[in-house]
């Protein structure tokens, strides 16, 4: 009895002193693992939310985190104009005007020439990202600081498509910018203005609605050179030195911007971008109606019917920044 006694008590120490070992490895263990996520979270580097938050004063490509919860992504600052801080967060490019809602219209449609799917693909209102940053004269671009970066002022730049990166600010022909703080009023960032307060409704909505529309300030270019680049047809309807989210031409199909101006009716496909809810598949696309018939001579273009914009503007790119 007394043995098995004594057997009992070893096995009970011996229980106790591996169990006391255990939680010794088991603290050991976990100190150093706090350790380590201690001295890598020191080392991990820091990004900022947004251009602005940026302390380098140079323009180009950086890494900034607008979320947290994400990886950072790489974007175009442009940390010159107007005090710098502004972050690219779309482009809008036109890659065959003719195709109408065709490949590559993301920010229009690219579901063909069918009336029954003539609703858009949504981008202006969703949270789907596209492109790359360093073709953004080639495709249509959208990144996340798109719909999770707040911000005041919308910037847009119009430059000539193909450009090499290094070149895209000195050649843009258009750069202007909001200076009422719209974003603050309308949601921070232009997919809530646009999922919130000027969403893009299908044809036969009613059009009479309040206008939103931004008064803008140049930074290259000006007024009287924006209307020169407006058909003759339509200058009667519009009034340069704004930029208007949304726009419903006659039958009520909406246009999701209109870059450098307000319209108040009629012709409305060929001064604003982003059309894809209409009744006329003509008017269907990236650059909506801006197409029609130019005398081509050397570097300059004459447009030949009332409805046609410049070449060079069906050939460009709308960048859009914010901040």
């Amino acid at each position: 009895m007394e043995d098995v006694q004594r057997k009992l008590t070893i096995k009970d120490e011996y229980c106790r002193m591996n169990r006391w070992n255990f939680l010794t490895l088991l603290s050991l263990v976990s100190c150093i693992v706090s350790i380590v996520l201690f001295i890598t979270a020191k080392q991990a580097p820091t990004y900022a939310k947004s251009c602005r938050d940026l302390t380098n004063d140079e323009s180009g490509i950086y890494l900034i985190r607008p979320d947290p919860f994400l990886p950072p992504i790489e974007v175009y600052c442009d940390m010159s104009s107007v005090d710098g801080g502004w972050t690219l967060v779309a482009a809008v490019h036109e890659n065959d005007i003719l195709s109408r809602c065709g490949h590559g219209d993301l920010w229009s449609s690219q579901q063909g020439e069918m009336a029954s799917k003539q609703k858009g693909d949504g981008n202006w209102l969703n949270e789907r990202i596209f492109g790359k940053i360093d073709d953004i004269t080639h495709g249509d671009y959208k990144n996340i600081a798109y719909f999770n970066m707040p911000a005041s002022n919308v910037m847009i730049w119009h430059v000539p498509n193909n450009l090499r990166f290094h070149n895209i600010k000195d050649e843009a022909f258009f750069m202007y910018y909001t200076i009422d703080n719209v974003l603050d009023k309308y949601g921070k960032t232009l997919k809530n203005l646009f999922s919130q307060h000027a969403p893009l409704k299908d044809p036969g909505y009613n059009r009479f609605h309040t206008m939103l529309a931004s008064p803008i300030k140049f930074i290259k270019g000006n007024m009287t050179e924006m209307m020169e680049n407006i058909p003759s047809a339509v200058l009667a309807d519009v009034q340069p030195g704004y930029l208007q989210f949304r726009a419903f031409d006659n039958d009520g199909g909406s246009y999701a911007l209109c870059p450098g101006f307000k319209i108040y009716q009629g012709n409305v496909p060929q001064v604003c971008i982003g059309g894809a809810n209409s009744l006329h598949m003509d008017r269907c696309g990236d650059f909506a109606g801006w197409y029609g018939k130019w005398l081509e001579n050397g570097n300059k273009t004459t447009p030949v019917d009332g409805l046609a914009r410049q070449l060079r503007d069906v050939k460009s790119s709308i960048l859009i920044f914010t901040k």
